[in-house]
């Protein structure tokens, strides 16, 4: 059955979705802040300090809540789509603008007009943080990279393999079963699927000239997804 609420229950399910996620969050904010213990469907734990990872596993029974959540949660993870970093930061800015916009509103200030003038705000700051900003060296990569594994030998793998790479390129750290930590530079794409062995004619490597590729965001359900391209592809 879908619930309907608004004025002083609405505000009140709001403040406590916003304390939640952004205090538990926020409490991880720069080099000196806390870790937090997370607990998986599956019963295990693990401690983390990264903003996107904690903010995608807070919910609540309370379904207004958890339908609030959401909601915040967007927001954090377009922020990390976008950068790649900086949710914390973004959760920690929700929480003070909410608080402050709520106060002016109680002031009798009108919530659309409020809306306005932190768009024009936010387009300030930006003009401000463009005068400030600067390339980060050598070192200010490694230290980040450092700070961010909270391992010194592996920011400074991180830090080497981005200067080879660049910023366009992913990287991607795994787990090994070895105790030496090394890197290895892939140039192009590969992709996992399966294949049967029928076509491979007892050669290890498939060779395919000129191929179709197709990418899809999501998840792919059902061939008729795609059945207009492959009418136009496949004689």
């Amino acid at each position: 059955m879908k619930k309907v609420i608004s004025g002083k229950e609405l505000k009140e399910k709001m403040l406590e979705s916003v304390n939640l996620i952004c205090d538990a969050v926020g409490s991880t904010l720069g080099p000196s802040g806390n870790n937090v213990l997370i607990n998986t469907d599956d019963s295990s734990s693990y401690i983390t300090n990264d903003g996107v990872t904690i903010a995608t596993s807070i919910s609540s029974e309370d379904i207004i809540v958890d339908t609030i959540l959401d909601i915040i949660k967007e927001a954090s993870l377009k922020t990390d789509e976008k950068v790649g970093d900086g949710t914390t930061t973004t959760l920690v800015l929700l929480k003070q603008i909410f608080q402050n916009g709520l106060k002016e509103i109680d002031k009798g200030i009108n919530a659309v007009y409020l809306k306005k003038e932190i768009e024009a705000s936010v387009k300030e700051v930006i003009k401000e943080i463009e005068l400030l900003k600067k390339m980060p060296t050598k070192e200010d990569l490694k230290s980040i990279a450092s700070i961010s594994s909270e391992d010194y030998k592996i920011g400074n793998v991180v830090s080497e393999v981005y200067d080879k790479v660049g910023s366009k390129s992913a990287i991607r750290i795994e787990e090994g079963d070895c105790e030496e930590t090394f890197y290895n530079i892939k140039s192009g794409y590969s992709v996992e699927t399966e294949i049967s062995t029928l076509y491979f004619k007892n050669n290890e490597n498939i060779k395919l000239n000129n191929p179709y590729i197709v990418t899809i965001r999501g998840y792919l359900e059902s061939l008729e997804q795609v059945s207009s391209i492959i009418n136009v592809v496949v004689p």
